[in-house]
């Protein structure tokens, strides 16, 4: 397992920070799952995701603002990309 340098143990208690990339470098953010892809946890669920860019806090946000708080917290060479993913879905082109 990768280990991120800003999510070491700290005194008096344990990280629970998840890294933003795989070992390999791809964003663990993605815009979407590939298909067949399991889920084990629903979006209702999930109150905070951490990595080591921050914190996301997403319990009761609409789509758009979780993708927002997501891309805030993925690594920074892949924010453009999930930028450009984020305008594709959300931001239609007004008629």
């Amino acid at each position: 397992m990768k280990k991120c340098p800003n999510c070491e143990r700290r005194e008096g208690g344990a990280s629970v920070c998840q890294c933003s990339t795989t070992g390999k470098g791809a964003s663990k953010i993605v815009p979407f799952l590939k298909p067949g892809a399991g889920v084990v946890t629903t979006r209702a669920h999930v109150h905070y995701v951490v990595t080591e860019h921050g914190v996301a806090y997403l319990y009761g946000k609409n789509l758009q603002q979780r993708a927002r708080a997501l891309i805030g917290i993925a690594a920074p060479e892949h924010r453009e990309e999930l930028e450009r993913a984020y305008r594709e879905r959300f931001q239609r082109p007004r008629p």
